[in-house]
């Protein structure tokens, strides 16, 4: 999956307690509103990644489907359960 190309660069500070204090243009640009939940997690040495949980989400789900593009399977998991469980005589 690509990554999404930077735009602008802007300036994070730390207070003295290590809060950072993200522009408001930043978090516009970005789609997250000032209630928004983000979760934090690291990509790299020095490299934090913010995201909403909508975006985590929506992440998963699109590298889901290229895994089930890339294998070849065309039915969900849900389906392929009732399916053995049909085939074996589970649910009859």
């Amino acid at each position: 999956m690509a990554q999404p190309l930077v735009s602008r660069a802007w300036p994070v500070a730390l207070d003295v307690k290590r809060r950072p204090t993200l522009p408001a243009a930043l978090l516009e640009e970005a789609g997250i509103a000032p209630s928004d939940a983000l979760v934090a997690h690291t990509a790299a040495e020095g490299v934090i990644v913010l995201e909403t949980r909508a975006a985590i989400r929506r992440r998963l789900r699109e590298r889901y489907a290229e895994g089930r593009r890339r294998t070849g399977i065309s039915s969900s998991p849900t389906e392929e359960l009732l399916a053995e469980r049909l085939a074996d005589g589970s649910l009859s």
